[in-house]
């Protein structure tokens, strides 16, 4: 099964869109409704700028990450 997400820019089509998308058999149609305001809360879960120091006195290289890594591939 494929799902396919449609962002519609017009408010006035929605509508239009559900009717058609639901007279087809094939089609299963899951409403999700998005706001600007879902996404902000979203982003004020986390503080990037809580995380600052968070590797102050650790000894790490890009190279050491990079033997590390290539151990558990």
């Amino acid at each position: 099964m494929k799902e396919l997400v449609i962002i519609i820019k017009d408010d006035t089509k929605v509508k239009l869109l559900m009717e058609i998308l639901s007279l087809m058999d094939f089609v299963e149609v899951k409403k999700k409704e998005s706001s600007g305001a879902d996404k902000s809360k979203k982003s004020s879960g986390y503080d990037f700028f809580q995380s600052a120091g968070l590797f102050k006195n650790r000894q790490i290289s890009a190279s050491l990450l990079r033997k590390k890594a290539w151990r558990y591939c």
